[in-house]
């Protein structure tokens, strides 16, 4: 077990996926309270508010966090780090000056508008700070990062919730926490000692690759969730949202965070790899392996129990989100398996091919939703939705793969 952890790099996932899965406990061990005071359509504002602040957290950084792995020295990770928050600082103050201007001459503004600008800045802080703590080897810190964020979050609301809060209840919880949360990053990283020349302060320039196709993409693929919670808000309403939103947060939001701490992780090993000269093909093949494998088990236990599991713990109400959820199992295996190799279109410098794919993906579907829709069935909608997720997976897979292959052998 020690060589295989070894030779698949494991060691730094293991840290940050024991802090994700203390993590994970707490939200699953919270998750039926939250269920008992806050209803479906209190869980749809939710989502509609969480949707519209990670597209705007893309593009308030202009995923210039993603060129810190890359970065030759740690005082140059450290200033496009600095960069990155900047940019953030702008667009979330440029939105809060926005709605200013648009409450003094009248316009209504709620308290979900006014907390949209936060909710943005802090998503960009924190995505930023997890690529400078991995790349900085404070693995520490993005632990504890990982286990305050989903304590304090969770705690909140539960806390909120007890004193009749709506909705807001569940986005005051998420901000305390992950204001929180920028704390833990934000001390946890700071630099000890100079040790390295100070680099003066970097433009925009060199990071036009970011700007012009991550960025697209990346706004792109915040649309996966983003625009589901959207079309489905559209089609079948806030009750159909809010049942999707707690299946997701069950299901996919485990999964997006331990593949972003794969990603993470493998990110810094394949630029070492590349940059040595090294193929880190193997590298994901047998990672991916070792991911589906695991990940099939759970799939078998959605599709047996989940519908009878999501009533007996949250409650009859969210036994709609179990049938989603065996309907998404297959996705929930590829998604798991093949999104924490996303870095290879940025090492292999191919964004703009990897943005076309998620256009489509993205496209399929809301096509998708939509046929449901036509069809009248939510259900329909989305097993159509997994099926197309599930091939346009597949697809990019093997691409990842031909792209990570030794040029050697590609000529």
């Amino acid at each position: 077990m020690k060589e295989l952890i070894e030779k698949l790099h494991l060691k730094n996932v293991l840290k940050l996926s024991a802090a994700t899965a203390v993590g994970q406990l707490i939200t699953y061990g919270t998750a039926p309270i939250l269920t008992r005071m806050y209803n479906a359509e209190d869980f749809a504002w939710f989502a509609l508010f969480y949707a519209w602040i990670i597209p705007f957290a893309v593009l308030a950084t202009f995923r210039i966090e993603y060129s810190i792995p890359n970065a030759e020295t740690e005082m140059m990770a450290r200033e496009r780090a600095k960069l990155s928050i900047n940019n953030a600082w702008r667009l979330a103050s440029g939105i809060a000056i926005l709605f200013s201007i648009l409450y003094f001459f009248g316009m209504h503004i709620s308290a979900f508008e006014a907390f949209l600008p936060i909710g943005i800045f802090s998503i960009a802080v924190i995505q930023t700070y997890n690529f400078l703590s991995t790349r900085l080897n404070r693995y520490r810190t993005n632990a504890a990062y990982r286990v305050a964020n989903s304590l304090f979050i969770n705690g909140s609301s539960i806390a909120l919730g007890y004193f009749f809060f709506d909705y807001l209840g569940l986005v005051i919880g998420f901000i305390i926490g992950q204001v929180i949360s920028m704390w833990v990053l934000f001390n946890g990283t700071r630099q000890d000692e100079l040790t390295e020349e100070p680099v003066k302060d970097i433009s925009l320039r060199p990071f036009k690759q970011y700007i012009f196709f991550n960025t697209p993409q990346g706004i792109i693929e915040t649309l996966q969730l983003s625009g589901t919670v959207w079309m489905l808000n559209v089609c079948f309403g806030d009750s159909a949202t809010g049942l999707y939103f707690m299946c997701w947060k069950i299901i996919q939001a485990p999964v997006n965070l331990i593949s972003n701490t794969i990603f993470l992780t493998h990110y810094n090993k394949a630029s070492e790899l590349k940059k040595n000269g090294e193929s880190y093909r193997p590298l994901m093949l047998s990672t991916a392996k070792a991911l589906m494998a695991f990940s099939g088990i759970g799939a078998i236990i959605i599709v047996a129990f989940a519908p009878s599991l999501f009533a007996f713990v949250f409650g009859e109400e969210w036994r709609a989100s179990g049938e989603m959820a065996r309907w998404l199992a297959p996705l929930f295996v590829l998604n798991f398996s093949i999104s924490p190799f996303s870095f290879t279109a940025i090492l292999e410098n191919v964004q703009n091919k990897a943005l076309g794919l998620n256009i489509i993906d993205v496209i399929l579907k809301m096509s998708a939703l939509y046929v449901g829709y036509l069809f009248n069935s939510l259900y329909w909608a989305i097993g159509l939705y997994s099926l197309v997720s599930s091939i346009m997976y597949l697809i990019t897979f093997v691409w990842y793969l031909h792209l990570a292959k030794p040029k050697h052998s590609a000529e």
